[in-house]
């Protein structure tokens, strides 16, 4: 359709197409798909499982109640999912995408996001970008993906990953594993490491190396072995030092004494009770 138009659904599985113009589309209730097409819309999904999709603009897409599937599109969008285990993807553009109550799956994908869980045990993720990650209430996984991001646990058993880049993670309250899958995942020196902001031991956080071979000169997955502050002597090995009030927990899996990964922690000293190797 052409021009700025209100689109109302009826009763029932109703499809919705914007067109060009500033719409309003509103499906109320059942299983409808709604699509803005160009330019800014305003899209509520009412009652019912329904399918969104903002396309082109920078638009605002709220699921309301039912389980729900976003799309933003192209442009800084904004989406609710609302009440109901939604999944919401942010498109190309610099996104703020929010799950709110419900088990929710939440995907940044292109731009500088911000994404957010809400209450519930969600699945939340920046993908490429410098994205802000939050999980809010609920026992949650998070993942940075590529680019500089934060990512912030809240209250729950979160699974926190920052993925490539030089990332800050901070769990929140609850036992929290802080995970890194590839060496390529935080920096070779100090300066380029990955920051955790709050780890605690007594609250049952961990810091989880598992997945990474510690000893690239053998087959199969090795795990590290911890030994302390003292220098790096053979490959797949785990230490640590002390600088500035931090520490700087080192990984060596090669023949050379050049640390591979370097992760920062906001946290005097360190014991091999904090890791899983």
């Amino acid at each position: 359709m052409e021009g700025d138009d209100i689109l109302l659904g009826l009763l029932g599985s109703d499809s919705i197409f914007g067109g060009d113009g500033f719409d309003r589309i509103d499906g109320q209730d059942g299983n409808d798909y709604l699509s803005g097409g160009n330019a800014i819309d305003f899209i509520a999904g009412g009652a019912g499982r329904d399918r969104i999709f903002g396309d082109d603009g920078n638009d605002q897409l709220i699921g309301e109640l039912g389980n729900d599937t976003v799309y933003g599109g192209l442009g800084d969008d904004y989406a609710a999912g609302n009440p109901g285990s939604d999944q919401l993807y942010g498109g190309d553009g610099n996104d703020f995408f929010v799950g709110e109550a419900g088990k929710d799956r939440v995907f940044g994908q292109e731009g500088d996001d911000f994404v957010a869980g809400g209450d519930d045990n969600d699945t939340v993720s920046g993908g490429n970008g410098d994205d802000l990650v939050d999980g809010d209430a609920g026992k949650d996984e998070l993942y940075g993906n590529a680019g500089l991001d934060v990512l912030f646990g809240d209250s729950g058993r979160d699974y926190l990953e920052g993925g490539a880049g030089a990332d800050v993670l901070w769990g929140g309250a609850g036992a929290d594993r802080f995970v890194l899958r590839n060496l390529t995942d935080t920096g070779s020196i100090n300066a380029d490491a990955d920051y955790i902001g709050d780890f605690s031991f007594a609250g049952g956080d961990r810091l989880d190396l598992s997945r990474i071979d510690a000893n690239e000169g053998r087959s199969g997955n090795q795990a590290f072995s911890f030994i302390g502050t003292a220098s790096f002597t053979r490959a797949g090995q785990a230490n640590y030092s002390v600088s500035g009030g931090d520490t700087f927990v080192a990984l060596n899996t090669d023949a050379d004494a050049d640390a591979e990964a370097v992760i920062h922690i906001e946290q005097l000293g360190v014991n091999s009770n904090w890791f899983v190797l």
